[in-house]
């Protein structure tokens, strides 16, 4: 009767996994569990996004606040007077800015249909000449007709101008009310999560919390920068080059830098293509020159020093992340991925990373145990054993 091999002195037995019942049916509950929340995340998505960018806004006032209660003014009182204060700045730059803007989108609006004849134009005249080559002539024709797809959405975007202001100004006030809430709120519920994790865990997930807190809060705070030094110097330059709309095309820049790193490449493609169809090719070169000085000013200095230096994210994660975000959601998926992003890190090198370590430590500290009872328990054959 032939017996198995016994292991080698100083390897652990083989292990043998059975998977019963129980097991099929925890995995199974599990697939279930996660087909359900990713599907309710789906038909919530809008909501959710907006649940997100209300607690990305309270973590970026939230250092005005400590710093308001510090002065033993009431948290409640505090958030109001900050958004008296943002409101106040809103009103003053609209009554500033709401005459010379209306004006430059309404003369936008009037000669849309002319710019986009003068670029069909150019097109036609760019499939003649490339004729030769079917592929070429073939993407030139689809470009032509993304173009047109594209006036259409611009001239009707302008149209239901009044229609989308009031649905910012909506999701203005449910994103401020939410925050209200979650600044108000979130302390109480902090207590809560530390009891109920247990005292071995308590300061790690309470680093994690502020970690989140300081993050996201300077993320807003450097995007809120950014937005404001890149909106004026596009603004200005376009009005020292003597380009039309050099207000809208230095809000548009503005705007856009809630996209870190690819933000600016919009704003500066729109700025050179007004100046290509309103004042000519020759000035459209300066307005690219004043784009490239503008896009080193925010590469070299304001992200490295406003946003890396308190967000903590490189310039890799955060492009991935606004490609993901913007392919799967649209621009609000481009705007929310930073944040998103960040949230994901902290939690990696909080939570994630060190529960691996821990988890390769035990298994190195099993081992070794293993090994040692192996060794200890293998009886030693001498090596020159007498003959009877």
């Amino acid at each position: 009767m032939s017996t198995s091999a016994p292991p080698p002195a100083g390897l652990p037995a083989a292990r043998i996994v059975s998977v019963t019942t129980r097991t099929l049916w925890q995995a199974a509950t599990i697939a279930v569990g996660i087909v359900t929340i990713a599907v309710v995340v789906l038909k919530t998505i809008d909501i959710l996004l907006l649940i997100f960018t209300a607690i990305v806004v309270a973590e970026g006032i939230r250092p005005i606040v400590r710093r308001m209660e510090s002065a033993r003014i009431p948290r409640p009182l505090g958030i109001g007077i900050v958004y008296l204060l943002l409101f106040a700045i809103m009103g003053l730059f609209g009554w500033l800015l709401a005459s010379p803007l209306v004006d430059q989108v309404t003369n936008f609006a009037n000669n849309a249909p002319s710019y986009f004849a003068q670029v069909q134009q150019w097109l036609q005249q760019l499939q003649t000449f490339l004729s030769g080559n079917p592929n070429i002539a073939s993407a030139v024709q689809t470009a032509e007709a993304e173009a047109g797809n594209f006036l259409t959405q611009v001239l009707v975007g302008l149209v239901n101008v009044p229609l989308n202001v009031a649905t910012v100004l909506f999701s203005l006030v449910v994103v401020l009310t939410m925050a209200f809430f979650w600044l108000t709120a979130v302390d109480g519920l902090k207590p809560f999560i530390l009891n109920v994790i247990g005292e071995d865990d308590q300061s790690r997930v309470n680093v994690l919390f502020e970690d989140l807190s300081r993050r996201l809060g300077g993320f807003v705070r450097g995007v809120l920068v950014n937005m404001s030094v890149i909106g004026v110097l596009s603004g200005l330059g376009m009005w020292a080059l003597g380009v039309p709309y050099a207000l809208l095309l230095g809000i548009f820049a503005g705007l856009t830098e809630v996209i870190p790193y690819l933000g600016p490449y919009f704003g500066g493609g729109a700025a050179v293509l007004v100046a290509l169809l309103t004042v000519g090719p020759l000035k459209s070169l300066e307005v690219l020159a004043v784009y490239v000085i503008i896009q080193e000013i925010e590469g070299n200095v304001l992200v490295p020093v406003v946003m890396n230096r308190t967000a903590q994210i490189n310039p890799f994660t955060v492009v991935v992340a606004v490609l993901i975000g913007g392919s799967l959601f649209g621009i609000a998926g481009s705007i929310l991925a930073v944040p998103l992003a960040i949230v994901v890190t902290v939690v990696a090198e909080r939570v994630v990373a060190p529960a691996i370590k821990k988890q390769i430590s035990s298994t190195t500290e099993a081992e070794a145990l293993v090994t040692t009872t192996t060794e200890t328990a293998t009886p030693t054959v001498p090596s020159n054993p007498m003959k009877m």
